[in-house]
This record gives structure tokens, sequence and C-alpha cells, in this order.
């Protein structure tokens, strides 16, 4: 043990004393410290228990401390590796940006991470990103291609001119944009010609689009639009035309005198009206 302290102490003073370039294993060193060998082998060894203790190299360019790569002790028998920068006159001010635990975990920003790749903060891909498995925004545990937990917003790029999807959408959860109403009692005014809508995701909003199609209805010859009530702050179906009461029926009646002879059309009450069990598919794009 002393020759090799006395070696390491000749070998200092022989760098610091003529700024000489240092090899181990070959004449002729090109670097301050050029190791040469079959295997290269360097050992950078703490002597502190496992669970406390911990190696580092550091790196520094004239009085800054600039990055370091540490094996730091996490327990009796883990430890973990990391690389760290920012550019400090003290080695304390380094940050540790990269990690990798024993188990192969990579946690970037994140010194305990809990899955292959664990990112703490902004990430940003340049180019294409395939996952071979499901992938969850907001969840560890997705059950689909792409599951996302909370409020998910679609912008259109610049170039784009479009959001497109190839396949169908399916809607989920308690609270749907996209359902089956059917009508009751207390949902009809104005005579049975006007059914109100009462939905979180469009109740107050006047700019939401709904896009609506009778699942079961019938109101003979006439239709419906929809409309928003602004003294309600609600969306309502109303029946096209319910002022009119009368449409012409299909037969007629002969009228003849001894100048003119012709035909008039019946006409009878129209049942253009909404009732309790009508059905509407809905779906509800809202600007909130």
């Amino acid at each position: 043990m002393k020759k090799h302290l006395i070696l390491l102490a000749v070998i200092i003073t022989c760098a610091t004393s003529y700024s000489q370039n240092v090899g181990i294993g070959t004449n002729l060193p090109i670097a301050k410290l050029h190791v040469s060998g079959d295997d290269s082998l360097v050992i950078v060894e703490s002597t502190n228990p496992l669970s406390t203790g911990s190696s580092r190299l550091y790196f520094k360019t004239g009085s800054f401390y600039t990055g370091s790569i540490s094996a730091i002790g996490t327990g009796l028998n883990t430890a973990r590796v990391g690389i760290s920068t920012f550019a400090g006159l003290n080695f304390n001010s380094l940050q540790e940006r990269l990690s990798i635990l024993d188990n192969g975990y990579v946690g970037i920003g994140n010194i305990a991470p809990a899955f292959k790749l664990d990112v703490n903060g902004e990430t940003h891909v340049g180019g294409n990103f395939y996952a071979d498995g499901n992938v969850g925004i907001g969840t560890v545990s997705p059950a689909a291609k792409l599951e996302v937990k909370g409020t998910t917003r679609l912008v259109q790029d610049v170039a784009a001119s479009a959001v497109e999807i190839d396949g169908k959408i399916k809607v989920t959860g308690g609270t749907k944009a996209a359902f089956i109403m059917t009508v009751a009692a207390e949902d009809l005014s104005n005579s049975n010609h006007t059914i109100t809508i009462n939905h979180p995701f469009c109740n107050s909003d006047p700019n939401a689009l709904l896009f609506i199609t009778a699942r079961e209805l019938d109101l003979g010859f006439a239709g419906y639009i929809v409309q928003y009530n602004v003294s309600l702050s609600r969306w309502q179906i109303v029946t096209d035309g319910y002022n009119i009461d009368y449409t012409f029926s299909q037969g007629n009646i002969d009228v003849c005198d001894s100048d003119f002879c012709g035909s008039i059309l019946m006409v009878h009450p129209r049942l253009n009206k909404f009732k309790a069990g009508d059905k509407f598919n809905i779906l509800i794009i809202t600007t909130n």
C-alpha cells in the first residue's frame, strides 16, 4: 500500500512540476492522463458504506465546475448513477439531471424514477413517436391505445387544414358530450312545442355547437329547429312553425256550379307537438 502511495505521489509531482502528460500503460500519453491497456480499467472507489457513500468525477473549466458523473448509494445494496450539470464556482452547485437506477429505470429531472423513462418537466419530441402498447396521459393504467384523463385540447396548426380522425369516436363517462336524450314531461313547454335541454356542457354557452338528430319522433310533416334561449341560458328544440296549426290533406272536395267546377284541398289540425318519451341523439361541442 505504501509503495502505491509513493508511486502516485511521484506521478502527481511530475505532472505538476513539468506539466507533462501522464501515461499508464503507454509511453506516449497524449493527454494529461492517458490510460492504455486491454481493458483500460480505472476504479474510483469510496470506502464509505454503500448506503451513505458515493464516488464522483468532477469536471471544471477555469473557475467553474461544469459537470459530474456520480455513483450514489441509495440503500444497503442499491445505488444509482447520476449525471449533473450547471456551471458554478462550487461543485455543490451542480444539479443532477439524469438518473439511472439499478433496475434500469431512467429519470430526467427525477432521481427516483418509477418507470423505464420518468420525466419531470416539459418534454418535446421533434420527430415521430412510436409506442408499442397503450399510452396514458393523466393515467398510469391506460385501457386504450391513447387514454387521456382530464381536459384535452386540439389546436389546429397553421400549416394544417383540419384535425383528421380515421375511425369512430366513442364517448364514455358519467357526463357525456354525446348522449341519447329521452324527453321528460318537465322538459316540455309552450304547449309541448318546445323542449329545453339541461346539460352542463352547453348551459350558459350560446356559442356551443349542438348536433341533434331525431331518434324516436313523430311530427308528421313538421320539422324542428335548435336555438339558444337567452333568458333561460338554455338550448331548446322548437317545432318549426309551431303557430301553424293546419296542414293540407291528401283528399279534396269537388265544388261545381253552372259556370265552374273545381276542387278544394281539405285541411285539418296539425299534430305538430313533442311528447314525453321522444328521443334525440345529441352531440355537444362546447367553447367553455
